[in-house]
């Protein structure tokens, strides 16, 4: 006798794709390890328990491999669970075959989804008929399991106890998915395409703020709180660092208001949250995180970093220079918390000559207006007041101070600004001057017309000229001094003087 060992590799399998169908439709049967002896082919018939009830193809050729593929008509037996089995009849002389089923159900199996695009957390139905009466099957959103171990009706229909199944669009990207729903006992899955459109919103007004800031929060795309499926509205804040972690008292409407909740549609609707003080807080980076879950047991989360900084504080003069006869007036900044529920309360302002002295004792700042995520006082409520900063023509020129007080007169913040001549004081001045060469120059002339008496009549032309120079000149004073326009009447006398000067000059 003689012996030899045999490894056999791999057994014959076959599959069906699609594993269901209508009368009359087409699914193609593949197999692989049949035999590939030449002329040897395989046959493909539908069976149930165990009987055959109609041949599908009778004779199909096997690849040199051990591989077929075959495009099959499905017969017109009644709607239900059925196997195909293909077979061939490896050894001629005997009763030894290769075999393999695999199961298919004739029918329809469907699944339609109330909308095949939306925004993450929105609620969507989903129906389906065909599958193993009272059978169990689950579902998957793309790789996400949105329904487990759920049975289907004793007609086959798709249901959770005894409703439509309904989810929310889980959190994921925006992008295209694939919703796959398996029949577990009958091994069959069906697939239909979804699209996902817009990602889960928290929207803080900033990411970085000072202690005791009122922080305006929004979110949407949240799951819907339809009191059906999904009850719960609370989206659950914490704040943490490397060392702690701290409950966020998020709340809604005035304060002290009540607990943030999600309407109905998954929208987080004007939330606030007022950062703790600074005995509870240091400044620093912390870490916020927004979860919620639903009664059907999906989760939404979404995570931000968040600084606590110092207050938004800031005052100026709206010029770096004033002259005699402006009004004075500031740019001033809070952020006072960002609470538009509390009475707005900013101290005043100081200001002080070049001495040291007094000159200005401002009153309570009380008109603020909101800019952005702070407040300002508007400059009308500076210049129009009945208290207005105004440098009278006795104030001294120089460098100034003004300092902002707290209520209790500690100082703020500091600052200086300059004071000047006024423009029409610069302007007389100036014309002075020139009524000084002017007259200087008369005399020189009239010196000159002593020691040169011959030339009389010229020297008469320069000494009119130079008169004329002068009577420009005090004309131009007058105008400035009469208050006519800078720009208008009293420069064209200041032009008048000098282009009699120049004539007087060319003259001499």
């Amino acid at each position: 006798t003689a012996a030899a060992d045999f490894e056999i590799t791999g057994l014959a399998e076959i599959s069906a794709e699609p594993g269901f169908g209508p009368q009359g439709s087409s699914t193609t049967v593949s197999g692989e390890n049949f035999q590939n002896i030449k002329d040897k082919k395989v046959k493909i018939t539908l069976v149930r328990k165990g009987i055959e009830l109609a041949d599908i193809k009778t004779s199909v050729k096997v690849d040199s491999d051990g591989s077929f593929e075959a495009k099959c008509t499905i017969p017109t037996e009644n709607d239900g669970p059925y196997k195909i089995k293909v077979e061939s009849k490896a050894d001629d002389d005997g009763d030894f075959y290769i075999s393999d089923t695999v199961d298919f159900r004739i029918g329809t199996i469907m699944v339609l989804l109330s909308d095949d695009e939306s925004v993450v957390g929105d609620k969507i139905v989903m129906t389906g008929n065909g599958f193993k009466d009272d059978g169990e099957w689950n579902a998957t959103f793309g790789d996400i399991p949105i329904f487990s171990e759920e049975q289907a009706s004793g007609t086959g229909l798709l249901r959770v106890g005894s409703d439509t199944p309904q989810f929310f669009v889980p959190q994921v990207q925006p992008g295209e998915y694939t919703i796959t729903v398996w029949d577990v006992e009958a091994e069959l899955t069906v697939e239909t395409d979804f699209t996902v459109t817009n990602y889960t919103v928290l929207d803080f007004e900033l990411l970085e703020a000072p202690n005791e800031f009122n922080v305006s929060i929004d979110g949407w795309n949240w799951p819907e709180v339809d009191g059906d499926v999904n009850d719960e509205a609370e989206i659950i804040f914490v704040l943490f660092n490397e060392t702690d972690d701290w409950d966020m008292d998020v709340r809604q409407e005035g304060t002290p208001g009540s607990v943030a909740v999600l309407n109905g549609t998954g929208f987080l609707n004007d939330a606030w949250w007022v950062v703790p003080d600074d005995e509870v807080l240091d400044k620093g980076t912390y870490t916020v995180n927004a979860t919620i879950e639903t009664d059907n047991d999906q989760e939404y989360f979404m995570q931000l970093d968040f600084v606590i900084s110092d207050v938004h504080k800031y005052v100026s003069s709206r010029k770096a220079t004033f002259r005699i006869g402006d009004i004075v007036s500031f740019n001033i900044q809070h952020t006072f918390g960002n609470d538009a529920n509390q009475p707005i309360k900013g101290g005043d302002l100081k200001v002080y000559d070049p001495d040291g002295t007094l000159y200005w004792d401002g009153d309570k700042l009380t008109t603020w207006s909101k800019f952005g995520t702070w407040y300002e006082v508007p400059n009308s409520a500076q210049t129009a007041s009945g208290n207005p900063m105004i440098l009278l023509d006795d104030a001294p020129l120089g460098t100034w101070t003004y300092k902002w007080r707290e209520d209790d007169g500690d100082t703020i913040m500091e600052g200086t600004f300059n004071v000047e001549a006024s423009e029409a004081d610069v302007l007389v001045g100036q014309i002075t001057d020139i009524n000084q060469a002017i007259e200087d120059l008369t005399d020189d002339i009239i010196g000159v017309g002593d020691s040169v008496a011959g030339l009389k009549t010229d020297i008469n032309s320069a000494v009119q000229a130079a008169q004329a120079a002068v009577d420009a000149s005090n004309a131009a004073i007058d105008a400035v001094n009469a208050g006519t326009a800078l720009a208008g009447e009293a420069l064209e006398a200041a032009d008048r003087a000098a282009e009699a000067a120049g004539k007087a000059q060319d003259a001499a």
